[in-house]
């Protein structure tokens, strides 16, 4: 038998007589908590899902002691800009022990009303999706080099990088050798 629980908004599989570590907990040494939200249970080898949650289902623990955890190191580092960072901490936990799983009827509680909020957006979205977008239309490089090169006078034409087809610098007084001569 076993159980899966939500607490602190993380998830913990609750076996019987065993110990969780869980984020701290405003609870004294030896006290008992109730958690009710349970998600999943198995009770006799047949597994009960909730939808989102149990009906009745809870996992009752005690808690055993309070602790900090091993130390976590956070390294930040940007190469080869002398950017580093070298931070550490140690994160706070709760030792419980698992005392009784109880399943309740094992029927799947009523979802929140959440779920019906997110149906009205969607209703939405899907009606906006009916109408037709402009699309932006695809860049094709600068607009001098959009219209034919008939079109283009004589000279722009003859000093074109198009027409040469010699790279960025074809036509340029620049292209030309720029070494010395020997005197």
């Amino acid at each position: 038998m076993y159980a899966i629980f939500q607490a602190k908004g993380k998830q913990f599989r609750a076996d019987p007589e065993g110990t969780l570590r869980l984020p701290l907990l405003e609870a004294e040494p030896g006290d008992k908590v109730t958690f009710d939200e349970v998600l999943l249970g198995e009770r006799e080898g047949r597994i009960v899902v909730g939808q989102p949650a149990l009906q009745g289902a809870s996992v009752v623990v005690e808690v055993v002691r309070h602790g900090k955890d091993d130390k976590i190191i956070v390294y930040k580092m940007k190469r080869r800009k002398g950017y580093r960072r070298k931070q550490g901490h140690r994160q706070d936990f709760t030792e419980i022990l698992v005392r009784e799983i109880e399943l309740g009827s094992g029927k799947s509680a009523k979802p929140k009303a959440k779920a019906d909020a997110e149906k009205a957006p969607k209703a939405e979205k899907a009606e906006k999706a009916g109408r037709s977008r402009r699309k932006r239309p695809r860049w094709r490089g600068p607009p001098r080099l959009r219209t034919p090169l008939a079109s283009w006078p004589r000279s722009a034409a003859s000093t074109s990088r198009l027409s040469r087809g010699r790279g960025r610098m074809a036509g340029s007084s620049r292209a030309t050798s720029t070494r010395r001569s020997k005197r």
